[in-house]
């Protein structure tokens, strides 16, 4: 049986990097549940296909970069970076061509080889500013 972390730079590498649909079941079990900064949640490894798509038409030269990972039992946490260009609609987002690097957490849970659970965060208002829609904070005014 693979070691946990193993599984989870597997997923990445594959479904994120990649944008290998095809492998999402290999590394998502069947219940997934993922628990979303906003309050969402993503049921299944469809909804992974779904958010993996979301992200590779937006942002086609994606990559995910593991800066940490930490695993006990079956709990993994993760830090990350993300790199990528947004030259594809995003969530209504029209395409700004602008680059973007931000940064994100993930806690997952891996059982018999497949991950079961996840709760992700990653910096939405960073993202936002890089892409123009939303103002970078100034220096507080005197």
């Amino acid at each position: 049986m693979a070691d946990n972390k193993d599984v989870v730079r597997a997923a990445v590498d594959a479904v994120w990097n990649k944008g290998d649909l095809s492998q999402v079941e290999t590394y998502y079990a069947p219940d997934y549940t993922f628990y979303t900064e906003g309050g969402g949640v993503q049921r299944g490894p469809d909804s992974m296909k779904e958010w993996s798509t979301t992200i590779h038409t937006a942002f086609p030269d994606i990559n995910y970069h593991l800066d940490a990972l930490y695993a006990e039992g079956e709990k993994v946490a993760a830090r990350y970076s993300v790199t990528g260009t947004h030259t594809g609609d995003f969530r209504g987002m029209p395409p700004t061509g602008k680059a973007v690097n931000l940064t994100g957490h993930m806690i997952l849970y891996v059982r018999d080889g497949k991950i079961i659970q996840g709760h992700g965060y990653w910096d939405t208002l960073g993202l936002l500013q890089q892409l123009g829609l939303v103002p970078a904070f100034g220096p507080p005014r005197a």
